[in-house]
């Protein structure tokens, strides 16, 4: 018997691989209990959707060389940041130089956040390469709406006046709103400082406005205030409207525009093709070679509507399903409306976090997963061997 093992991070606790490792151990404990220890294989392969940490994922599947730089951070400060590159490709994340992570929660205010960084990152990584650069858009602290990468790439913001716009620069940083509600036209740089083409990846299949968009769906968990929701999502529709006329463009309507605070929406000014996460994790880890299993396991801290409708564990249970492969899904928290939506896709799901505390189940998820996964694999070599399905 042989056991995919292929869970996504569990947010705020366990990176993908430190799932997959709490999943393998319970797996063991359990086919061991089971007297069943040789007669089962296990391949693990963590998964990742356009998501934070979803281009590490993929540098360790294919053995691409890393590169440390330092760019500036969120907040203005310089920050230790990372990209990956191989075979005249680069990959890298907004979050490893624009991310919430790098930001303390008490120090968490959107307002004043820049991803000027993770334009500096882009450049850094066209130092390595020259056919394209993949930018993963998860885990974002900004909602500048890519204001601040565009100028580091070398676009210029003038107000009404023609003057040059003070830019979401450290030495400049005043509310975001502020500077967003004053650009009258835009200029793309006479060349680009950079030859290859610009990929990006999201895991959101948001517009950059409205009820759906970057500052109406996002903006409250990176720290913004209920009462400024108006204001900003005013400021980033004028400043995307500016953007378009000056450009000639049309994308802020694009799914996955509003990713990463907007900077979804920069970037396809900047000429980037935008794809969804999932199918293209896939693609560059060879996904589909690793599916000659008897079972697969998943998961990811929040098993929800949205996991279902492109995400990574969905995603992967759908094309199980094509195989007739049976899959289960572990995760810290699941709603009864989707558990019943997504009984169609998995086997079984187990939620860890069901009747603890969301700072127990955090705290000890690994330990928590541990158990399910020996719990989970005892019962379903029992049913094998009963018939059941």
């Amino acid at each position: 018997m042989r056991i995919l093992v292929a869970p996504d991070k569990f947010k705020g606790s366990l990176t993908a691989t430190e799932v997959a490792a709490a999943l393998v151990a319970g797996i063991k404990e359990g086919c061991s209990a089971d007297h069943s220890e040789n007669q089962y294989s296990i391949v693990t392969q963590p998964i990742g959707d356009g998501g934070e940490g979803t281009m590490a994922l993929i540098a360790e599947s294919r053995g691409l060389n890393r590169e440390n730089v330092t760019v500036t951070g969120p907040m203005g400060r310089p920050v230790a940041a990372e990209y990956f590159w191989g075979q005249d490709e680069a990959y890298l994340e907004m979050a490893s130089a624009s991310g919430l992570g790098l930001v303390s929660p008490e120090e968490r205010n959107p307002e004043y956040a820049t991803t000027w960084g993770t334009g500096e990152l882009i450049l850094r990584a066209s130092e390595s390469v020259t056919k394209r650069i993949n930018v993963g858009l998860g885990g974002s602290a900004t909602i500048d709406g890519g204001m601040g990468c565009l100028a580091a790439l070398g676009y210029r913001f003038l107000d009404r006046l023609g003057r040059p716009l003070k830019l979401p620069r450290p030495e400049n940083m005043v509310p975001i709103a502020s500077i967003l509600s004053s650009v009258a036209e835009v200029q793309p740089p006479a060349a680009t400082q950079y030859r290859a083409t610009l990929r990006i990846v999201a895991d959101v299949t948001s517009p950059l406005n409205g009820p759906t968009g970057a500052i109406a769906r996002f903006a409250r968990q990176k720290g913004l205030s209920e009462s400024k929701l108006d204001e900003y999502a005013n400021a980033m529709e004028s400043f995307s409207m500016v953007c378009e006329r000056s450009l000639e463009l049309r994308v802020a309507s694009t799914p996955g525009a509003g990713a990463a605070g907007g900077l979804g929406f920069g970037l396809l000014l900047a000429g980037a093709s935008l794809e969804p996460g999932f199918p293209f994790f896939a693609q560059a880890v060879h996904l589909e070679n690793w599916m000659d299993v008897d079972l697969a396991i998943t998961g990811e801290g929040r098993l929800d509507a949205g996991s279902l409708e492109g995400k990574g564990p969905g995603s992967l249970a759908q094309m199980l399903k094509q195989k007739g492969i049976p899959c289960i899904a572990f995760c810290g928290k699941l709603e009864e409306a989707d558990r019943i939506e997504a009984s169609d896709l998995f086997e079984a799901i187990y939620e860890i976090g069901h009747g603890r505390t969301n700072q127990d189940s955090i705290r000890n998820a690994a330990q928590y997963l541990k158990e399910a996964a020996r719990d989970s694999i005892t019962d379903w070599l029992g049913r094998r061997r009963g018939g059941g399905s």
